[in-house]
């Protein structure tokens, strides 16, 4: 992406996580994905299908780490539902190619977070996967359905 602008929150965020930084860089990081959030939800248009999902899927990865803080898994969660609810008040998918700078993002993601969702279906597996019982990752399945939840209450994104 040589440097694009519009990437700079996903690309510290990438950074900070390659670099096993998350709890030194926890302010930035929470900021950096708040920002992240933001950008793509105000650019979501005009960014490829591929892109906006591999964003959506990595941070909701990402969220899953036992070793991240509850502030940043909260973040991750709440922006992970406000993607998903824009593509599902969409009309129509999005028809615009990936471009080569985000190409390169996309392989970093996809190399980070083998988690891959395509739809409403397999995202509510993967929440009632979270969700099983006697499961140490019941309270991260609990945060996303809340964040979903508290997402579709809401009339933005």
């Amino acid at each position: 992406d040589s440097g694009d602008e519009r990437f700079l929150f996903l690309r510290t965020i990438l950074e900070v996580h390659r670099d096993s930084q998350i709890h030194q860089n926890e302010e930035l990081l929470f900021h950096c994905i708040t920002g992240l959030r933001q950008v793509i939800l105000r650019r979501w248009s005009g960014l490829s299908n591929e892109l906006r999902d591999m964003i959506r899927d990595y941070l909701l990865k990402f969220a899953n780490d036992t070793t991240i803080p509850r502030t940043i898994k909260l973040a991750c969660y709440t922006t992970t539902a406000s993607f998903w609810k824009r593509q599902w008040k969409e009309e129509g998918p999005c028809s615009v190619p990936l471009q080569s700078g985000e190409q390169t993002l996309v392989e970093s993601m996809r190399s980070a977070s083998p988690v891959q969702l395509s739809g409403e279906e397999e995202l509510f597996k993967y929440v009632a996967l979270l969700l099983q019982p006697n499961s140490p990752t019941v309270k991260d399945g609990c945060l996303l359905l809340s964040a979903i939840t508290g997402e579709f209450r809401g009339k933005s994104s």
